[in-house]
């Protein structure tokens, strides 16, 4: 009788059909995500107008979201890790997409609040599910690859959202923006018929015939035996409780990888959901604007790649804190009120650096932790930095309210990029780490 690793198999199997089949359906969930994140930026000039909306107003409608992000988040991990990312990321796919979807019809506050909390708390679930599937289904020697380049997915999906608005919006209005969110229900469909379970799932369960069926797609060298025994290096997850975020020397990290996420996204949602608005403020039309945005998540694009090839090669610390600074810079300078091809410029490389720390990071901390409550630690640390998205929308509003100078908004939404570069230098990367056992 043989007792199989099956995280050892999958680490040491080449990138093939199995693998990219997989990888592509969890990337094009990813973009349906990043573009049901990042619609109500774009429609938010067409809707104040519309609903009569202020600023303030609007400021509270988009962290909504986010409060339900943040609600989902805290018990979404910890769900995934009982259950199966599979089901969860299902159920988060159908939730934020009907709950989107009806945004389209929503006539006043109080309605969009309610539908974009609870689309938020499906969305939740989506992200952090995704990018530790990913870690599982992925060999290690592509691994820190191919976990920065899914989270440009959401870039995509954002890149989907500004074409789709300047295309859309002038002919069907800012509803019908709402209302092709309902698409991404089919890629329900996908997950349930043709991604597996996570090992630690079949593990759980006992079921050996997945086990081996899988790992034989994943790595066509091994060929399993009857009588097979199946282990993985962790404990079960139904051992690792929510805090072993803070045991085994783990503590550290989790309250400084919760900061940096906060800051992280206080500064993603504040701009992508203020920057149309802000423009159009400085004097460039709204297609311009959108132009603008749409420049601004491209160069997402050259973050990622370039993060996913640097930060394994030269360190997820130094990365990150290179893009913390460059994103720091560029975001004050927003305000200077250049010529449209130099604000195209400096928005390109702000969205390579903005956009791109978020994808890093992801990368960084799934692989910081043991896979059997890496869910849990990429949901609760969402969670809590969703947080951060939620309010910066509502201080973003605060500020256009207020009428505080172009200046000083860009200043504080540059900010969370210092902090987060001195929280990332004061990390410990635990990347190169073998995690084995944990002990009880």
């Amino acid at each position: 009788m043989r007792t199989i690793n099956v995280n050892e198999i999958l680490d040491n199997s080449k990138f093939n059909r199995f693998y990219f089949n997989t990888y592509m359906i969890c990337l094009c969930i990813m973009i349906f995500d990043g573009y049901d994140m990042n619609i109500f930026g774009v429609i938010i000039p067409n809707m104040m107008q519309e609903l009569q909306l202020s600023a303030a107003q609007i400021g509270i409608i988009a962290s909504s979201a986010l409060y339900g992000m943040i609600f989902g988040s805290v018990i979404s991990g910890m769900i995934a890790d009982k259950i199966g990312q599979k089901k969860a990321i299902i159920l988060g796919i159908v939730v934020y997409s009907v709950f989107t979807g009806l945004i389209g019809f929503a006539n006043s506050q109080t309605e969009l609040i309610i539908y974009r909390f609870l689309a938020g708390f499906g969305l939740s679930g989506v992200v952090p599910n995704v990018i530790a599937y990913v870690a599982e289904y992925t060999p290690k020697n592509v691994r820190g690859f191919l976990l920065t380049v899914i989270s440009i997915g959401i870039n995509i999906g954002a890149m989907l959202a500004a074409l789709l608005g300047i295309l859309l919006i002038s002919v069907y209005g800012w509803r019908m923006m709402f209302w092709i969110a309902f698409l991404p229900m089919i890629m329900a469909f996908f997950v349930y018929f043709f991604l597996p379970e996570t090992m630690v799932q079949y593990v759980k369960k006992g079921d050996k015939g997945s086990i081996s069926k899988t790992l034989e797609k994943a790595n066509p060298e091994f060929v399993a035996e009857k009588d097979d025994e199946y282990k993985l290096n962790s404990v079960k997850s139904a051992q690792v409780p929510f805090i072993s975020l803070f045991k085994h020397g783990l503590a550290r990290n989790t309250i400084l990888f919760w900061i940096a996420y906060f800051m992280n996204l206080f500064m993603i949602f504040a701009l992508s959901t203020w920057l149309p608005k802000l423009l159009t403020m400085m004097g460039y039309s709204l297609g311009s604007s959108l132009w603008l945005l749409l420049v601004f998540n491209i160069g997402s694009i050259l973050g990622t790649f370039f993060g996913g090839w640097a930060g394994p090669k030269y360190g997820y610390q130094r990365i990150l804190i290179l893009y913390y600074l460059i994103a720091a810079v560029l975001i004050s300078t927003l305000a200077i009120k250049p010529t449209l091809l130099i604000l195209s410029l400096v928005l390109f490389l702000a969205g390579t650096a903005v956009l791109g720390i978020q994808n890093l990071f992801n990368s960084y901390v799934s692989q910081c932790y043991p896979v059997t409550f890496r869910s849990t630690a990429l949901g609760c640390g969402l969670g809590v930095g969703r947080l951060g998205g939620a309010i910066g929308p509502t201080i973003g509003g605060f500020l256009l309210a207020s009428q505080v100078p172009m200046e000083f908004s860009f200043i504080v939404f540059a900010i969370p990029a210092v902090i987060g570069a001195i929280v990332v230098f004061a990390s410990k990367d635990n990347t190169k780490k073998q995690f084995l056992e944990v002990p009880q």
